[in-house]
């Protein structure tokens, strides 16, 4: 019973704090698609706080850091192959948004 109450209260206090909810929604590539390198990344986030930055990964490595926007446009160098792709967009209370996709290279 006690442990039912405090998650009821953490909840509680979680949504009455106000916590960012940030989404990231990329236009490009579109997911699952087979493209060339350059991939043309293109991607939007909202949040009811200012955007402060972008990091964008490629098999887990950081290949992009974007600027303090609401949008961002790129072109990522990565060779032929399947590859996941990770967009990440945070706000002014650290809060975070992440957009995840496979991407399939077909040359550079």
């Amino acid at each position: 019973m006690k442990k039912s109450l405090l998650a009821v209260l953490c909840a509680f206090a979680f949504v009455s704090l106000g916590v960012a909810q940030i989404t990231v929604k990329v236009s490009s590539p579109v997911a699952n698609s087979t493209v060339t390198s350059p991939i043309p990344l293109k991607a939007t986030a909202s949040s009811s706080h200012p955007i402060t930055g972008w990091q964008v990964y490629l098999d887990n490595a950081n290949i992009y850091t974007g600027p303090a926007s609401s949008s961002i446009a790129a072109n990522l160098n990565a060779s032929k192959g399947t590859h996941q792709l990770v967009v990440r967009a945070w706000d002014s209370t650290g809060a975070f948004g992440t957009e995840t996709s496979q991407v399939n290279v077909s040359a550079t």
